[in-house]
């Protein structure tokens, strides 16, 4: 099993996106822009968020590959607004598809490879300080 408290492999946070490109401008142009607007600038820039997710995506799309993963058995506990509990499975073309067919929303979440498990962590509703834990297993074909 995957230690959660280590560093996760991938994190998905817009919010960090942009605020790690907004530092990169300022340090470019430290006499002329202020944080403030490097912030606008950022938020601005309709590739930033785009770039930064086919990148994450590409990257799972990967370990898929690595894996010879085309189907996956997916199962949670506790997740979402209802404490949703189940499992389903799916076949997958690529990292964008997995994450569309595994996440219900657009959340922040953190990636632990695990073998030949993924383990995804996403913020829980009832707040930040706890994480709802979704378990992507292969299926063999």
């Amino acid at each position: 099993m995957a230690d959660i408290a280590a560093s996760p492999w991938l994190t998905w946070d817009p919010q960090a996106v942009l605020l790690h490109h907004a530092h990169r401008i300022v340090a470019e142009n430290p006499d002329t822009t202020s944080f403030d607007d490097a912030v606008r600038e950022a938020c601005e820039d309709g590739d930033l968020l785009g770039l930064a997710w086919d990148d994450l995506c590409a990257r799972i799309t990967d370990w898929l590959d690595e894996h010879d993963v085309t189907r996956v058995h997916v199962t949670y506990a506790s997740v979402g607004l209802y404490h949703l509990h189940g499992q389903k499975f799916c076949h997958v073309r690529d990292g964008r598809d997995l994450l569309n067919k595994v996440l219900s929303a657009e959340h922040s979440f953190n990636v632990w490879r695990d073998g030949n498990m993924l383990r995804i962590a996403v913020p829980a509703v009832a707040g930040p300080w706890q994480q709802e834990y979704l378990v992507v297993k292969e299926v063999a074909s």
